[in-house]
């Protein structure tokens, strides 16, 4: 199953935000074990970047942050067709209406999310990661039936590399770029930070 997943189960996860942390945390299992597809938006990543450091006010954790989000998820574009999609939606907030518009330009299945009103109106299915887990028992229940009934269909595959390789993989790519000075911060950017709304 193709999903994408708000901006709020990612942080909830990241930064251990009770009580939805087990929740987003079983949620993540699934997809490293590739019992679910998930997406996030182009946009979800600066957002993440943004509020992890603001939150922890460490750069370090902030850049970590999206390694892990990169190493586990697929990322949908954002380009003009889905801004002016978007833009077109009777969704009242537009970070979430960019992000209802990319799941039907990916022919995704649904959206997962805490806050299903702030996608009401939505023309595909809008789900708790609770609901989706339930889903996805109800799946492995059926398919265990069939493995059962038939020997072939519970054949073993070899699996992708694990998600914690893929982590450090970009986490040594973004320490590469901080050493040749790409990545490099001033205070200035810490001060404008500071002075930033939250969230």
């Amino acid at each position: 199953m193709k999903v994408l997943i708000d901006t709020n189960i990612i942080l909830d996860s990241l930064l251990e935000r009770e009580p939805f942390v087990e929740d987003a945390d079983a949620l993540f299992e699934a997809i490293e074990n590739e019992q679910i597809e998930g997406y996030v938006t182009a946009t979800t990543l600066t957002n993440i970047f943004y509020i992890v450091r603001r939150q922890t006010r460490s750069l370090d954790r902030a850049r970590q942050a999206i390694a892990e989000t990169l190493a586990l998820m697929k990322v949908s574009a954002v380009d003009r067709h889905v801004l002016e999609i978007a833009f077109a939606s009777n969704l009242t907030d537009f970070e979430d209406a960019v992000q209802l518009a990319c799941a039907l330009s990916d022919n995704l299945e649904a959206i997962v999310t805490r806050d299903a009103g702030d996608f009401a109106g939505a023309t595909l299915p809008i789900l708790s990661p609770k609901e989706l887990l339930k889903r996805l028992g109800d799946k492995i229940n059926r398919t265990d039936t069939l493995r059962q009934r038939n020997p072939v269909f519970g054949r073993i595959y070899e699996s992708k590399p694990r998600i914690i390789e893929k982590t450090r993989f970009l986490a040594t790519r973004a320490s590469a770029f901080k050493e040749t000075g790409f990545l490099a911060e001033s205070t200035n950017q810490n001060q404008e930070l500071s002075k930033k709304p939250g969230f």
